[in-house]
């Protein structure tokens, strides 16, 4: 008997406990929620995604001259794609969505002990085609770029090294950001290649405004954050916004043309101009 009464005690203990004849009692859900964290290690965050449109009864804007087009100098290798209309352009609004793609996206705080850090990421500039790609690139101080040359020609691009120097094909350079603001990229001495805007920030919290006009921005969560939008082509646009944990919001923007002077046309190897436009929103 002492051995059956044992062999039912285990058989019982393995089941769980008695269920009567019914299923089991369903556990009670934890009403404890981990923080959502993402990009920013362990700083709390939720998502922006949204949308930046050209406002009614303005016209997209242009550079005042096309950056493949340098009185006086060297015409680009006839390999490439002759200069075009649309290197005046760069910002263009997506099809699908009518939004402008190529916008920086930027979100400035008023909790600067809970703003985020994050380690130093490498954004790749290539001059493809003869022309220098992407056409705006937002980093934070301290990443790096990779700076590489996919045609055969010696092209050379000013990132405020000091003396120009050649950028052979399969001879990359690496330059650390070391100092924030907003600096226009092109290449002198020689043939030109177009032209790029590099916004170097304090902080990660940006992005740039995708091919479909839509943007996604990670947030700090639990404090009003402002959302703004803007090229030097254009005034700023901007919307206040907050999240909480692992919360997505939605948000849309509206942005006007702002004049803008013609750039230099002939970059002598001196560090570019911070900030030279004068709507520079941050």
């Amino acid at each position: 008997m002492t051995k059956k009464i044992a062999l039912a005690l285990l058989l019982f203990a393995s089941l769980g406990g008695c269920q009567c004849g019914g299923e089991r009692e369903p556990e009670e859900p934890s009403t404890e929620t981990e923080p959502s964290t993402g990009s920013y290690g362990d700083t709390p965050t939720g998502i922006v995604e949204g949308i930046v449109r050209l406002a009614d009864s303005t016209e997209l804007p242009t550079y005042p001259q096309n950056p493949l087009v340098v009185p006086g100098r060297t015409a680009i290798p006839e390999g490439c794609t002759p200069p075009r209309e649309i290197d005046r352009t760069p910002v263009v609004v997506a099809d699908e969505t009518g939004g402008l793609a190529g916008l920086s996206i930027v979100g400035t705080g008023t909790d600067d002990e809970r703003w985020p850090t994050r380690p130093p990421v490498t954004h790749e500039i290539t001059i493809r085609d003869c022309r220098i790609q992407p056409s705006i690139v937002v980093a934070t101080r301290g990443d790096q770029v990779r700076l590489s040359n996919d045609t055969d020609y010696p092209f050379f691009p000013e990132l405020g090294e000091g003396v120009l120097q050649a950028l052979l094909r399969a001879e990359p350079r690496m330059i650390t950001l070391d100092q924030g603001g907003v600096r226009t990229i092109q290449c002198g001495f020689a043939a030109p290649c177009g032209r790029m805007e590099l916004i170097t920030l304090y902080h990660p919290v940006h992005t740039v405004s995708q091919p479909n006009g839509r943007f996604r921005l990670e947030i700090p969560s639990g404090q009003d954050v402002r959302i703004t939008a803007w090229h030097p082509l254009f005034h700023e646009a901007h919307v206040t916004t907050r999240v909480e944990p692992g919360e997505t919001r939605q948000v849309e923007l509206t942005i006007r043309p702002s004049p803008m002077v013609a750039p230099p046309t002939e970059p002598r190897g001196e560090p570019a101009d911070v900030a030279p436009q004068p709507n520079v929103p941050f």
